[in-house]
C-alpha cells in the first residue's frame, strides 16, 4: 500500500482561505514607489492648504536670517502669510541678559 508522503500545502488549508499573503519584495517596492508619487503630486498644495486655516506664521526674532534672506519676505512673497515675530526664552537671554545687580 503506497502512502502520500507529500503534505497539504498551507495556503490550500480551508482555515487559511482569505487570508492576506505575505508579499514580495518587488511589490512592497511598487507600493513604496507608488505612495512616493502620490505625496510627490500633493506637496505643492500642502502649503497652501496649511495657509488656508492660519495667516499667521510665529517666527523667532533671533534667528530670522536662512541664507541670507529674510524668511518674513520669503513667506509673504511666496506663500502669502503674514510672519508674527517673537524670541524663544534662549533668544531672550542671549540677545537682552539681565543686568547683573
Amino acid at each position: 500500500m503506497a502512502s502520500d508522503t507529500t503534505k497539504p500545502s498551507l495556503r490550500s488549508s480551508p482555515w487559511m482561505r482569505g487570508a492576506p499573503q505575505p508579499l514580495s519584495a518587488a511589490s512592497l517596492q511598487m507600493r513604496a514607489h507608488s505612495r512616493r508619487e502620490h505625496l510627490r503630486a500633493q506637496a505643492p498644495n500642502a502649503w497652501p492648504a496649511a495657509g488656508a486655516t492660519r495667516r499667521q506664521v510665529l517666527d523667532f526674532m533671533g534667528r530670522r536670517v536662512l541664507r541670507r534672506d529674510r524668511i518674513d519676505a520669503y513667506l509673504s512673497e511666496h506663500a502669502n502669510v503674514q510672519v508674527s515675530h517673537g524670541l524663544c526664552p534662549e533668544c531672550l537671554e542671549e540677545h537682552y541678559p539681565e543686568p547683573e545687580d
